[in-house]
């Protein structure tokens, strides 16, 4: 009997307590959730969902890109103004900082501002790492803060892909007025891909409803590069170490599939460390970076002009071959050095004595002297200035990647314009590439490649497809031919003799690579150049080398540029150990 009085005494007290629970929260609470969800929503940034960004993969899949979770932490303007009751302001930003190693200032303008705006105020950002480390030792509950999980990009490979891919970061005051998308701390692209696609990479956000709590955003499209990245990565080790090993100022290699334009592999050296950029560096850091020798923000491979050397001795035998100025049966005996007028000789790299040259042997000999002089005594720098622009020297090449350089091709017609005359020696410059000359890497690679592929000049092209989430596609490129340069006596045909004798023939420069399995064609040049440093003007050269491999029954040109402080002859290593790494599959020692 008296269990039975003691159960029923139980059973009344549990349903006393579960009706005040109920009143608690449904009337005495009630408005305190409301208000909480209200203030919630006050604060854009807070309560609406963040798309998950997009991500880049190599032509082999692999991914190149990732959103790894971190999570918002926000002053809570609720719990903070239920607080403050009964505690000091200073009483809770201590609290806050038991938690958090902030700065107590930025704690404490957070909890104002909060008061003030009765809004939830981001007070920073931590990785899912850290926050799991706090939890096991933290009542959150106690404090007037709230969690939101985000993604923040992460670059699988710093420094190698920055020139491509280029990296995300706070959205700016100016993107906020003028694009309705954004919200206050929302990333957006800032350089090179992930700013020139955002519109793709960013997804689609849905406005939050509250009589439909079921909200999503849609995650950004997919982005497959035609890059290979062992090529990419192999090429940045070895171009690093060869521009350390001359003390030389940066470099960049580009390689594409000759008969496509699909570009495999374009690295500027050095990059920069993307994943540091993305939260933000400090002024002291920026500016340690931006005033580096290798100007590492700047895309060597596109962006950056420099003296073609005597890699611009193609377009001259181009010039000199199609106009029928010369032919394969036209000869001159190098001496060392030859009058160009009273007062100026002009010679041989290095005073070398050459001897009875043909074309083909000018070239693979890399002769200075033969070229003046048929230039100067038999052709015009009408038809060498004409030629050099069928070629996209001084013009945008078109690639997919923004930042591209035109270059400089000077003429006559230009000095006319600036009061000053044009000089034989001026011809003769030009005519061995020197002078007022500027290409980029990427457009004497087109050089290259349109010269083996008979003339044909293949766009080229980075990207090779956009896909969104579901698989659709949005953007598709494929290889395409902007123009057919013309040859009517056999001026590819001539030159794509003498690149194969650069390799072949043991007198040349680059015979070191003639035990390669992979049919290596060339053309090295040594530009002199001057070089500012500390105030002082140093003359330096660059090294250059350009030409066509094969691999796997492909045909690939390839571009390699070291700037300041190295000879043609010694940038010939960096495309000779990346072939060598390529047919053993990048095994030991080519990481």
């Amino acid at each position: 009997m008296k269990k039975n009085i003691f159960l029923h005494i139980f059973l009344f007290i549990l349903f006393v307590f579960l009706l005040y629970r109920m009143f608690t929260l449904q009337i005495i609470n009630g408005n305190m959730y409301y208000a909480y969800v209200n203030s919630f929503t006050n604060n854009q940034s807070a309560y609406k969902q963040k798309p998950v960004r997009g991500n880049f993969f190599d032509t082999n899949n692999n991914q190149l890109t990732f959103n790894d979770i971190y999570f918002e932490i926000y002053i809570d303007y609720f719990k903070t103004n239920y607080l403050i009751k009964t505690l000091s302001i200073e009483k809770i930003v201590d609290d806050i900082l038991e938690s958090f190693k902030l700065d107590p200032e930025i704690v404490l303008k957070a909890l104002q501002r909060s008061i003030q705006t009765q809004k939830n105020i981001l007070l920073t950002t931590v990785t899912q790492e850290y926050l799991i480390n706090l939890t096991g030792h933290i009542d959150f509950s106690k404090l007037p803060i709230i969690f939101r999980e985000i993604h923040i990009r992460k670059y699988a490979y710093p420094y190698v892909f920055t020139h491509v891919i280029g990296y995300v970061g706070k959205v700016s005051e100016e993107i906020l007025k003028n694009d309705k998308f954004y919200y206050v701390d929302d990333y957006v692209g800032v350089y090179k891909l992930e700013k020139d696609l955002e519109k793709y990479l960013r997804g689609t956000k849905f406005e939050f409803d509250i009589n439909n709590i079921d909200y999503k955003a849609l995650p950004g499209a997919s982005v497959y590069l035609n890059i290979n990245k062992d090529w990419q990565l192999s090429l940045y080790n070895i171009l690093s170490h060869e521009v350390s090993r001359y003390n030389a100022a940066s470099g960049s290699v580009i390689i594409m599939e000759n008969n496509t334009g699909k570009i495999r592999a374009i690295v500027s050296y050095d990059g920069i460390n993307e994943n540091e950029f993305v939260i933000g560096i400090s002024t002291e850091k920026y500016n340690n970076i931006a005033t580096k020798r290798s100007l590492p923000f700047i895309d060597k491979a596109i962006s950056s002009g420099a003296e073609p050397g005597s890699t611009f001795k193609l377009i001259t035998s181009y010039a000199l071959l199609e106009n029928n100025v010369i032919d394969v049966n036209y000869h001159f005996f190098s001496n060392r050095c030859m009058n160009i007028s009273a007062h100026q000789e002009f010679c041989e790299y290095n005073r070398y004595f050459y001897g009875d040259m043909n074309i083909i042997r000018a070239i693979y000999k890399s002769s200075n002297i033969f070229f003046c002089n048929a230039m100067i005594t038999r052709g015009s720098i009408e038809q060498l200035i004409a030629s050099a622009s069928l070629f996209n020297i001084g013009k945008l090449v078109g690639i997919d990647l923004s930042g591209e350089f035109s270059g400089v091709l000077d003429s006559p017609s230009n000095r006319i314009l600036q009061n000053s005359r044009w000089y034989d020696g001026d011809t003769c410059n030009i005519s061995i590439g020197q002078g007022s000359l500027l290409v980029t890497p990427l457009q004497m690679l087109m050089v290259v490649s349109a010269i083996s592929n008979n003339g044909k000049y293949f766009q080229p092209y980075v990207i090779d497809k956009i896909v969104d989430f579901q698989n659709n596609i949005l953007l598709k490129n494929e290889p395409k031919i902007i123009k057919e340069i013309p040859s009517n006596n056999n001026a590819f045909s001539i030159i794509n003799q003498a690149l194969q004798q650069s390799v072949q023939n043991p007198e040349a420069w680059m015979y070191t690579l003639h035990d390669l399995p992979n049919n290596v064609k060339g053309k090295t040049g040594t530009a002199e150049a001057f070089e500012i440093i500390n105030g002082n003007r140093i003359k330096t050269t660059h090294g250059w080398v350009i030409g066509t491999f094969e691999y796997n029954n492909i045909s690939y040109a390839f571009v390699v540029h070291i700037k300041h402080g190295i000879h043609g002859s010694n940038a010939i290593y960096v495309i000779q150990k990346f072939i060598d790494c390529l047919n053993k599959n990048f095994g030991i020692n080519c990481s």
